[in-house]
């Protein structure tokens, strides 16, 4: 894993050739339970970005923010275009969307950037790394 300043992403190799940006940001709140502090997760941000760092997809939970919307959920490229709708004129513009996750985990994200996005793994044991079936 590495970490860079916030702000900046970690350049990600695929195997196709090029590479893509990945940024994640974990927020804790520490609290005192029986002698011991406890972080507790209060929000996170996994961003995939293309190599000029527009957004691909955005994971986001954030329940404590000023937004409305305080469910776990992704946010897709705005390359994507509105899909047209019936009757003519209407549209569905996907990019604007909260859609819905559930909560989402880094490992989650890790996955899918190697066995989807096609990221080329650092490791031969990722997925024993990250908990998963290499089937």
């Amino acid at each position: 894993m590495a970490f860079v300043p916030f702000g900046q992403s970690v350049p990600l190799r695929l195997a196709a050739g090029g590479r893509i940006g990945f940024q994640f940001r974990l927020d804790f709140d520490p609290r005192e339970a029986d002698g011991r502090i406890d972080l507790i997760l209060v929000s996170y941000a996994a961003r995939i970005l293309e190599s000029g760092g527009r957004e691909i997809l955005v994971f986001h939970w954030h329940p404590e923010s000023v937004s409305p919307v305080k469910h776990p959920h992704i946010h897709l490229s705005s390359r994507i275009r509105p899909i047209p709708l019936e009757p003519v004129g209407l549209t569905l513009s996907l990019a604007a969307h909260h859609i819905p996750t559930g909560p989402v985990a880094l490992a989650d994200v890790v996955r899918y950037l190697i066995a989807d996005a096609g990221v080329e793994p650092r490791r031969p044991d990722w997925p024993d790394i990250l908990g998963v079936s290499a089937t």
